[in-house]
C-alpha cells in the first residue's frame, strides 16, 4: 500500500484526508492518506522519517510551508517564486517541493468562467496566500494588480517581488475601501470573516460595481460577510472551496498520475463542513 500524508501543527482540523482517501477508493488505488502532527522543532526529523518509510508524497500546511525548503532536494519555479511549498512529490527518490495553491486558485476561477486577462484586480492581504494569488493573476495576464494590507510596507515588499511578472502596486485599506468600485475583481486572502468571527469583513461598508467578481478564499463559512456585502450589489461571488479542492486535486494527480473526480471531492468537503456545524 502506498502512503501519502499531510503535515502541520495543528492538523486535526484538516479535511484533506477525507478528500484524498475518498478518491483513492473511488479510483481503486491501493493507497491511504494520513495526517501527521509535526511541531516546528521536529520538522527535519519528520521529513527524514518519511523518506525512510517510503512515503510517496505529502502536503505541507502551517507552519512548515517555508521552513521545509532546505529539507527538499528540488523546488519547482512556482513554489520558489511564491516562497511556499504546500505539496511534496517523490520522483526518482528525490523530494520535490511544489505549490498547488496558485494553480488551484486559477482553476477555481476558470470553473466559474471568470476572465482574468486585462482585468484590474484588488488583492486584500499580503501573506502567503496573497503571494500565491498574485503570482497566479500575473501569469494569467491581469492588467493591473493592487495589493491592500494593514501594513503598507509588507504590501510593498510583496509587490516588489512580483513586479517582473506584471503591473503590481499597493494601496492602503482605507483607499481600497473608497475605491472598491474601480476594480473588475476583488480577492480577499486574509482570515477576516472566517469562522467563528463571521460578522466581520475586510472591507466593511465598501460599495462594489455590479460587474465586479468578488472572491474570498475562506470557505468556512460558505458565505462570508464580505461575499454577502458583494451580493447586495449584484456581484458574482466565489468562496474558497474551489481553490481548496483544486489544489488538492492537482497534488493528487502529480502523485498518482490519475485525475481525481473534482465534483466528488467538492461534495466530500461540503458534507464534512456541514457535519462540523
Amino acid at each position: 500500500m502506498d502512503v501519502y500524508a499531510v503535515i502541520g501543527a495543528p492538523i486535526h482540523h484538516s479535511l484533506s484526508p477525507k478528500m484524498h482517501n475518498h478518491q483513492f477508493q473511488n479510483l481503486r488505488l491501493d493507497a491511504v492518506y494520513v495526517p501527521f502532527l509535526v511541531q516546528p522543532e521536529d520538522l527535519s526529523k519528520a521529513v527524514e522519517g518519511m523518506r525512510a518509510l517510503n512515503i510517496k508524497g505529502f502536503n505541507v500546511t502551517i507552519p512548515h510551508k517555508e521552513a521545509i525548503f532546505p529539507l527538499l532536494d528540488q523546488i519547482e519555479l512556482a513554489a520558489e517564486v511564491i516562497g511556499a511549498v504546500n505539496t511534496v512529490i517523490c520522483k526518482e527518490k528525490k523530494w520535490i517541493g511544489i505549490n498547488t495553491d496558485c494553480s488551484g486558485f486559477i482553476a477555481s476561477l476558470k470553473d466559474e468562467n471568470v476572465q482574468i486577462k486585462n482585468k484590474k484586480i484588488l488583492v486584500l492581504g499580503a501573506g502567503g496566500a496573497a503571494r500565491a494569488v498574485v503570482y497566479g493573476l500575473c501569469i494569467e495576464q491581469a492588467n493591473k494588480i493592487c495589493i491592500a494590507n494593514r501594513s503598507l510596507p509588507r504590501a510593498q515588499m510583496l509587490a516588489n517581488d512580483f513586479l517582473k511578472y506584471g503591473e503590481v502596486c499597493t494601496c492602503t485599506l482605507q483607499d481600497a475601501l473608497k475605491e472598491a468600485k474601480k476594480y473588475d475583481m476583488i480577492v480577499n486572502t486574509t482570515p477576516v470573516g472566517m469562522y467563528p468571527n463571521v460578522e466581520t469583513s475586510p472591507l466593511l461598508y465598501a460599495e462594489f460595481d455590479s460587474a465586479c467578481v468578488v472572491v474570498d478564499i475562506i470557505y468556512t463559512p460558505e458565505k462570508t460577510m464580505f461575499l454577502k456585502q458583494a451580493e447586495q450589489f449584484g456581484c458574482q461571488t466565489i468562496n474558497g472551496l474551489g481553490m481548496f479542492v483544486h489544489q488538492g486535486a492537482i497534488a493528487f494527480q502529480r502523485w498518482t498520475g490519475q485525475a481525481p473526480d473534482i465534483t466528488k471531492m467538492k461534495s466530500i468537503v461540503k458534507k464534512s463542513l456541514e457535519g462540523t456545524k
